[in-house]
């Protein structure tokens, strides 16, 4: 029996659908906060505080292996000069957090890896070894920004 997963994309375009041999789930997140503080006038100086936290989420519908908490925070500072001008700088990752961006748990292989007998193709299975995927997140950044309006 296959099971699909159905998402709406964003921006209101045609839904997807993703076939999933295994691990398909409604995994959803345990707990999420976003924060910030901004301040803005037509004209001068201009600053905001962006804070976003995701606690720890399954990574399979079973709930055996969960991803690690994340937190960012990230700043920006700048000044508004007339309608057209302005000149910013932003700060991602101000505390330089080491969290994981991103995080997976599914099956993959390497080009040339052998295929993982405990999860032969020829069993159903694809051949992948199952593990924890992550993507990190970025060291501190610093962006300057000049933009005009025209």
């Amino acid at each position: 029996m296959q099971e699909y997963l159905v998402f709406q994309s964003v921006g209101g375009g045609e839904p997807g659908v993703v076939l999933c041999k295994r691990h398909c789930s409604r995994i959803g997140l345990d707990s999420v906060a976003a924060a910030g503080i901004s301040i803005h006038q037509e004209r001068g100086p201009f600053a905001s505080l962006r804070l976003r936290y995701f606690g720890p989420r399954p990574l399979i519908e079973d709930n055996s292996v969960r991803s690690s908490a994340s937190a960012l925070l990230n700043a920006r500072v700048g000044y508004q000069l007339g309608s057209v001008w302005t000149f910013s700088a932003g700060v991602l990752n101000l505390l330089n957090s080491k969290a994981n961006g991103q995080e997976y748990f599914y099956s993959s292989r390497l080009k040339d890896e052998p295929e993982n007998p405990n999860n032969s193709i020829a069993n159903g299975g694809d051949g992948g070894y199952e593990g924890k995927l992550v993507h990190p997140m970025e060291p501190v950044n610093l962006r300057l920004s000049v933009t005009a309006r025209f």
